[in-house]
């Protein structure tokens, strides 16, 4: 996971993402997907912003392991394939429409440990409202409706 080197295309530095792991915490309530969404970064002071933007990253490309007394879910957009075919939208996106789609970032929970290679990883569990996430994708034509299937 943190061992791999990434290209600068593989973590979609340009949208200001990093290298993450996500695990999964638990039920939140109906609609949304508590996560644990921990950075990997050179500096110390990694913005919420990209730990927030990570998360929502996650759900929709990576989905959400099993864990936390949840089962894993699949992620809702598909895979980088998908991201990559949907380019411009998810540039776009990722500005700042994704802030919706985040309903809480528990500040108890933000831990910053410096490794032994010198990185930091942060972690902050996050809450990510993967019901209106999936209809905005809907709506916007990225995904098929779950009817559709």
């Amino acid at each position: 996971m943190y061992g791999r080197r990434q290209k600068k295309s593989d973590n979609n530095a340009g949208n200001g993402f990093r290298e993450y792991v996500v695990q999964n915490v638990g039920t939140g309530k109906t609609g949304t997907y508590v996560v644990s969404i921990t950075t990997r970064s050179a500096e110390p002071d990694v913005d919420l912003v990209i730990t927030a933007k990570n998360a929502v990253h996650a759900v929709l490309f990576k989905g959400v392991p099993s864990g936390g007394g949840s089962h894993a879910q699949p992620p809702i957009a598909g895979t980088a394939s998908a991201e990559e075919a949907n380019a411009v939208f998810f540039e776009n996106f990722f500005l700042s429409d994704y802030k919706q789609f985040i309903s809480n970032v528990v500040r108890s929970s933000i831990r910053i440990e410096r490794q032994a290679d010198k990185s930091y990883h942060t972690t902050a569990v996050i809450a990510v409202l993967k019901d209106d996430l999936r209809r905005h994708l809907e709506d916007n034509d990225i995904i098929s409706k779950l009817a559709e299937h």
